[in-house]
């Protein structure tokens, strides 16, 4: 179960949420002593240190769930590094805030599950979650709600690459991805029809499931937040001198950003096609006109 708005959830629109303490609950691979593994974790600690809201870190690498119960809505959980101990949750007094990395494997989806059963508030959903950590089902599911993007193939053997090519407009440089991966990893720009052979077969070796895209040139894409389906902020990313990649981490410059109207309601369609409470949407223009990334 979802509550579907926090407002609602924290006040008094929930009966028996009133003047009761709420715990935050972080879903992570990564563990927060170490603020170059993951300084986001670090961020909302010191946050909710800050207001005094209990917060605890779940590391999905080293928690098991030891006990739940239905009736009462708790779910315990013990971190078996030693570190963190054993905390009990009850589902309806805790904020659940999902990282990706908790999606990247089954200890993460069975605790999200569990938050999730627990009636805990989902931020964001395990269905959320995965839909927005797979490119080609976010690409399936813009196509679906005619969410403009770059044209997009699925391309699994040696035997569909050309016809791939040909879906997605038959030129180069085009894109090639990973299905998983964020801050620009997995991401390649393939200038060649013997490259992008070469690079597959290096990649299908290791495992990879891929897909190739079509290439828009810009100078920029732009990050945009939406909460609750409403935008909160945009910032606008300048490629580097040296990446076509612009994301922060690959050396890209952000900068606020003001969205035109047309810009806006392509982004409230793709965070409310993607069902997550808490979504970022990528897009660049490209001859003048917005495409969803």
């Amino acid at each position: 179960m979802q509550i579907p708005k926090f407002r609602d959830y924290i006040t008094e629109q929930n009966p028996g949420r009133k003047d009761k303490p709420i715990t935050i609950a972080i879903l992570t691979i990564n563990d927060s002593e170490d603020p170059q593994k993951d300084s986001t974790v670090e961020l909302i600690e010191k946050a909710c240190k800050k207001q005094k809201t209990k917060c605890v870190i779940v590391n999905t690498t080293s928690t098991i769930i030891t006990a739940k119960d239905e009736d009462k809505n708790t779910l315990t959980v013990y971190n078996y590094d030693g570190k963190n101990g054993e905390h009990t949750f009850t589902g309806k007094d805790t904020v659940v805030i999902t990282r990706g990395g908790a999606v990247e494997n089954e200890a993460g989806l069975s605790l999200i599950s569990a938050f999730q059963n627990s009636q805990s508030f989902m931020l964001n959903t395990r269905q959320a979650m995965m839909t927005c950590d797979n490119k080609l089902t976010s690409a399936l599911l813009f196509e679906k709600f005619g969410i403009a993007t770059p044209k997009t193939a699925f391309i699994s053997n040696e035997n569909n690459i050309r016809t791939g090519i040909d879906m997605i407009g038959g030129k180069f440089p085009l894109i090639l991805k990973t299905l998983t991966g964020t801050q620009g990893i997995g991401v390649i720009k393939i200038e060649s029809y013997e490259g992008l052979v070469a690079t597959v077969q290096a990649m299908w070796k290791l495992e990879s499931e891929l897909l190739i895209q079509e290439f828009m040139p810009t100078k920029f894409d732009v990050r945009t937040f939406c909460l609750d389906n409403k935008v909160i902020a945009s910032t606008k990313r300048v490629h580097s001198s040296y990446d076509f990649r612009s994301n922060t981490h690959r050396g890209a410059e952000a900068h606020p950003y003001t969205l035109n109207d047309e810009e806006h309601e392509l982004i409230l369609k793709a965070s409310r096609a993607s069902k997550a409470y808490m979504v970022g949407v990528d897009h660049i223009i490209h001859n003048k006109k917005p495409y969803i990334l």
